[in-house]
């Protein structure tokens, strides 16, 4: 049975490796599904722990437009506000250093949805 299994694998992988190159660029050119990193440094801050799993939200009506949750312990994130974006933390101001969301390390998007923010 486990080589029927591992021959059923690599013919899998024999038929993903070999799939027609304009399968990909159809994809590619689809903007759902781009890749897009405008900037290189993914460091927002070094002093205030790491920079893992940032989560933005933007708000246009709000005073302070950009909100940024950036994950820093199972115990607490970072919460920073902005009134325009900037890709350095020194434009932005540190609401909170000790933002309780649950108790989980990985936050990788967010979604306002009726009023209620969902991380």
């Amino acid at each position: 049975m486990k080589v029927r299994n591992l021959i059923f694998l690599c013919q899998i992988a024999y038929f993903l490796a070999s799939a027609p190159p304009e399968l990909a660029a159809k994809d590619s050119d689809d903007p759902w599904v781009a890749w897009h990193r405008p900037v290189d440094a993914n460091a927002f801050v070094t002093t205030k722990g790491n920079n893992h799993d940032s989560v933005l939200f933007v708000e246009p009506e709000l005073e302070y437009p950009y909100h940024l949750i950036i994950s820093h312990t199972p115990q607490f994130a970072h919460l920073w506000r902005s009134k325009k974006f900037s890709w350095s933390s020194s434009d932005w101001e540190l609401v909170s250093d000790k933002y309780k969301i649950g108790n989980h390390y990985e936050y990788d998007d967010g979604l306002k949805v009726d009023g209620t923010y969902y991380v």
